[in-house]
């Protein structure tokens, strides 16, 4: 048989991997369960969105808004920061009850 040769670096090194693995192998371990959980959540979403994401679904979905006329008088007649009111007339008013119709 032959004899196989190891330097001492070698020996060295072999041990310095296996001493850090043996001190740290809870950090190790929890590190690697927090990639692999990571990457088990981007590929579900990935996979998620592409089941969920449907061509005809998309182009039909569109939001449309609808406002009364007389929603666009009252937009239209509310004041802007430009108009000039005093404070006087803003506290000289009495108070409106929001329950009134």
């Amino acid at each position: 048989m032959k004899k196989i040769k190891t330097s001492k670096a070698s020996i060295y090194q072999k041990k310095s991997i296996i001493y850090f693995v043996q001190r740290y192998n809870f950090v190790l371990f929890i590190i690697v369960l927090a990639c692999g959980l990571a990457l088990c959540i981007l590929t579900l979403s990935g996979i998620l969105s592409i089941i969920y994401t449907d061509s005809t679904t998309s182009t039909t979905n569109q939001a449309t808004t609808m406002f009364s006329q007389t929603t666009i008088n009252e937009l239209s007649n509310l004041n802007t920061s430009t108009n000039n009111t005093s404070y006087q007339d803003i506290l000289s008013g009495s108070r409106i009850s929001p329950f009134t119709e």
